[in-house]
């Protein structure tokens, strides 16, 4: 049986991809779009040691159009001296 996923650990996990086919980054912006609790996607991708991967997509964009991330994502990549992309 599988265990209920929320969508932040769906999001989580499609971000922690080392290589972001076409329909992958259409189900992350589509994620994106959405209403997220964005400390949960964080605490999900620090507790997995996953950060850095998470973070590579909005360092690389995931589009030819800009992400903004939300200010709560976007302070904890700036002050966590531990990602290294």
């Amino acid at each position: 049986m599988r265990a209920h996923m929320t969508p932040e650990d769906k999001l989580c996990l499609l971000l922690a991809r080392g290589h972001l086919t076409p329909d992958l980054r259409q189900r992350i912006l589509e994620f994106l779009a959405s209403a997220l609790q964005w400390p949960l996607v964080l605490e999900r991708a620090y507790t997995h040691q996953v950060y850095p991967l998470v973070y590579r997509p909005f360092a690389r964009k995931l589009t030819d159009r800009d992400l903004l991330a939300p200010p709560v994502v976007a302070g904890f990549f700036n002050t966590s001296s531990v990602l290294c992309v």
